[in-house]
C-alpha cells in the first residue's frame, strides 16, 4: 500500500512541477502501439466510473449544497437496521423542462441508498394511459395525477403527471404526494423516515400565540402543518387573571412529556404571575425556546409599545437582556409603499433577512433566507449558573 501512495505522491508531484507534461510519456507508454494507448484510455475511463459508482465522489455546487444529504439526516438514516424502501412513481410523460428535476430528485435518493446498505432505492417508471393498475394503487395512497400546462406552437395543453414518492420499512409506509420541490424533498423524505423509526413524537408545547381578531383561524396552523410531521404539538392556553378579591391561585401545568416548551410573545396574550412562575420552573430542567419583543409593533397602524416585561425578566435572570429598541438594516425586505392604483416597491430597514445558516443542522435544509420584522437587538451577560 504505501508503494502505491509513494507513486502517486511521486506523480501528482510530476504534474504539479510540469506546466507542459505530456500524460503518455509521463506514464511510459510511448513503448506502445496508439492502438494499445486508446485501449488502456478506454479500460482506464471505465474502472474510473465503476469505481465512483461505489464511492460517492459527486460534487454539489447547488447553493446551500441541496443534493447532499445533511449530518442530522445522514445520522438518522446510519441507524436505520431494517430494510428501507423509497420507491420513485414517476409517468413516462414528464415534459422535457421537467425532466432535469428528475435528474435532480434521483440523485439525492442515492444519497440515501449510499448513506446504510439497508436502504434500497427504485424507480418505477410507467404509462398512465395504460398501466392503470399502478396508478389505482397511487390514488389510494395519495399521490393523483399533477397538472401541468404545456404551450406548443401555439397550442396550449394539460398532461396529467404523476411524480411522487412512497417509503416502506416492514408494515409502515409513508407517501411524499409530489417530489417536485427538491430544495424541501430532503427535510419531507428524512420527517417520513424519522416518524417511521419513532413509536411516539416528542411533544412540544407551545403558549401564547391567541387566536386575537380571526376567531375562526388557528394562528399555529402554519406551525402545526410544518412541524407536525416531526413533533406532537400541545397548544396550552394561559392562566385568566383571578378576579379582584379571589384567593385562588391558578396554575399551570405543561404536559409532561414535553420535550421543549415554546412562549410566544403574542400582542393579544398577557401573561398572569402564574404563566410566569410556570415557565420560570420549567426552563430550570427542560428545554425552552422564547418568541419576545423589545418593542411590539402593531400590524394595523404600526403604533409600538414596550414588550412582555414579564417574560424580560425570566430571561434577565440568565443574563440576556432583549433591548427595547427596533434593529434597522440595508439588508431588508422589500414592501409596497404605492397606492392608489400604483406599486412602488422599496426596502423596508425594520424588516431584516439573512441567508446565513448553520449548514450542520437538519432544520435550514431548503430555506433560502429568514425575515425577521421588527426584531430587537440583545445584550448577553454572563450569569453564574447559566
Amino acid at each position: 500500500m504505501k508503494k502505491h501512495i509513494q507513486r502517486i505522491r511521486h506523480f501528482a508531484q510530476r504534474i504539479k512541477q510540469k506546466s507542459n507534461w505530456n500524460i503518455v510519456e509521463t506514464l511510459h507508454l510511448n513503448r506502445f502501439k496508439k492502438s494499445a494507448i486508446l485501449a488502456f484510455a478506454i479500460i482506464a475511463f471505465l474502472g474510473v466510473n465503476v469505481l465512483a459508482s461505489y464511492i460517492s465522489l459527486r460534487m454539489d455546487l447547488s447553493k446551500g449544497q441541496a443534493y447532499t444529504l445533511s449530518p442530522s439526516t445522514r445520522k438518522l438514516v446510519a441507524k436505520l437496521d431494517k430494510e428501507t424502501v423509497i420507491t420513485l412513481y414517476t409517468s413516462d410523460n414528464i415534459p422535457a423542462r421537467l425532466q432535469p428535476i428528475e435528474r435532480e430528485v434521483t440523485d439525492l435518493l442515492r444519497e440515501y441508498e449510499r448513506a446504510n446498505r439497508s436502504v434500497r432505492v427504485a424507480i418505477d417508471r410507467f404509462n398512465p394511459n395504460e398501466d392503470k393498475e399502478t396508478v389505482m394503487k397511487l390514488e389510494q395512497v395519495g399521490i393523483s395525477g399533477l397538472p401541468v400546462r404545456e404551450q406548443q406552437q401555439g397550442e396550449v395543453s394539460v398532461t396529467q403527471i404523476y411524480f411522487g414518492i412512497i417509503v416502506t420499512r416492514g408494515e409502515k409506509t409513508e407517501t411524499i404526494v409530489q417530489a417536485l420541490d427538491v430544495e424541501n424533498l430532503e427535510y419531507s423524505l428524512t420527517s417520513a423516515l424519522y416518524r417511521m423509526t419513532n413509536e411516539k413524537l416528542p411533544v412540544v408545547s407551545v403558549m401564547g400565540a391567541t387566536a386575537g381578531m380571526y376567531t375562526q383561524q388557528d394562528p399555529l396552523d402554519a406551525f402545526k402543518q410544518i412541524a407536525g410531521g416531526l413533533f406532537d404539538i400541545q397548544p396550552v392556553a394561559p392562566t385568566a387573571p383571578s378576579e379582584e378579591g379571589s384567593e385562588e391561585v391558578q396554575k399551570i401545568a405543561f404536559d409532561k412529556n414535553t420535550k421543549t416548551l415554546i412562549v410566544i410573545d403574542d400582542v393579544n396574550t398577557t401573561f398572569t404571575d402564574a404563566d410566569i412562575e410556570a415557565i420560570d420552573t420549567y426552563i430550570k430542567t427542560g428545554n425552552a425556546i422564547i418568541f419576545t419583543d423589545g418593542v411590539v409593533v402593531s400590524d394595523q397602524d404600526l403604533a409600538t409599545s414596550s414588550g412582555e416585561v414579564k417574560l424580560h425578566a425570566i430571561l434577565a435572570k440568565r443574563g440576556i437582556k432583549v433591548n427595547p429598541n427596533i434593529v434597522l438594516s440595508g439588508q431588508a425586505e422589500m414592501v409596497n409603499m404605492g397606492g392608489g392604483g400604483f406599486s412602488l416597491l422599496v426596502p423596508y430597514p425594520a424588516w431584516v433577512w439573512t441567508t446565513v445558516f448553520d449548514d450542520s443542522v437538519g432544520y435550514f435544509s431548503g430555506i433560502g433566507r429568514l425575515t425577521f420584522a421588527w426584531s430587537s437587538s440583545l445584550k448577553k451577560k454572563k450569569k453564574e449558573g447559566y
